[in-house]
């Protein structure tokens, strides 16, 4: 994939998105309408408009909804767009999200059957034990010397962008 199809893509999604929320007033457009995905032609011709729909029960008339409203839709986001030729919007359901909240759910019911794992507790989680509770000040992070009078900031110990390199300016005394 290009990067201009990237863009072109990135930039649809983000204003058919917006032209939805703030400017269509479609009644047949109802529930929470949320822009999967694009998926732009190599010619940018056309470009399919992955949407999810929520609740369920709205899917069928919202769909129909955009489809129908698809040239209205184009109209609001082409002049945003600078396109010598602009893309035919097509809308199309996408599933992929209820799919996934589907494979969840599985998970989730799987996990409740299989019960809680040996030793452990609610709060206690595997890599969440005490042992491996460490507390480190802030500005300390591992691998940095804490500025101190015997290091003070800028010296070479002190300051964490010291010149190891060599690139910076050379030192006079240094042969």
């Amino acid at each position: 994939m290009t990067v201009r199809k990237q863009q072109i893509e990135s930039t649809l999604k983000r204003l058919i998105s917006h032209a939805l929320q703030a400017r269509i007033s479609d009644p047949r457009i109802a529930g929470l309408v949320s822009i999967t995905r694009i998926d732009l032609s190599p010619d940018h011709a056309q470009a399919r408009v992955f949407v999810s729909v929520m609740p369920q029960q709205h899917e069928r008339r919202t769909i129909a909804g955009l489809r129908s409203g698809a040239g209205h839709i184009a109209s609001l986001v082409r002049p945003q767009m600078h396109m010598r030729r602009f893309p035919r919007l097509v809308f199309e359901l996408d599933d992929s999200l209820k799919k996934q909240a589907e494979v969840m759910q599985a998970i989730r019911e799987g996990l409740d059957l299989e019960g809680p794992a040996p030793g452990s507790t609610p709060g206690n989680t595997p890599g969440n034990t005490p042992e491996n509770d460490t507390e480190i000040a802030p500005g300390n992070v591992p691998g940095n010397v804490p500025d101190t009078p015997a290091n003070p900031p800028g010296s070479a110990a002190g300051d964490a962008r010291s010149d190891e390199a060599g690139d910076g300016p050379a030192d006079e005394t240094n042969p």
